[in-house]
């Protein structure tokens, strides 16, 4: 089981990583909310074994995510006029 629970979040943390580096050209506002949002969905899938808060709100931003399956989940991401999407 903690191979498991390793290798998941091993997955997320590069999910993680690939989803901010295309916000990169987002305010910086919204970069934090995305920080929080992940960093949250990182604790979560650790302690639970699966994201338990599936909506984020920030200033001027929205997040959701959505399950694909048991260990995947796409991230939808509205700022302003901006949409964003990836799984974590």
């Amino acid at each position: 089981m903690k191979r498991f629970q390793k290798a998941l979040l091993g997955v997320v943390v590069s999910g993680a990583l690939l989803f901010s580096a295309q916000a990169a050209e987002l305010p910086s506002s919204t970069q934090d909310t995305l920080q929080s949002a992940m960093t949250k969905a990182q604790q979560e899938i650790k302690d639970y074994g699966q994201v338990k808060t599936l909506g984020f709100t920030g200033e001027n931003c929205e997040i959701i995510l959505s399950n694909l399956n048991a260990k995947q989940y796409l991230v939808n991401l509205t700022a302003d006029s901006t949409h964003k999407y990836g799984i974590l």
